[in-house]
């Protein structure tokens, strides 16, 4: 989910080997819409 203000949160977790990643993306410098979709790409590379 994109934020009004144009931050995202992010939560990943690897049971295979214990990897975590929490992330709130956006907070310094807010994501347009291009940033928003090259994340969400890369995010979901994650659970291949």
């Amino acid at each position: 989910m994109l934020f009004d203000g144009g931050w995202t949160d992010l939560t990943f977790y690897d049971p295979r080997d214990g990897r975590e990643i929490v992330d709130a993306v956006g907070v310094d410098e807010a994501l347009d819409l291009e940033s928003y979709a090259l994340l969400v790409e890369r995010f979901l590379r994650l659970f291949q």
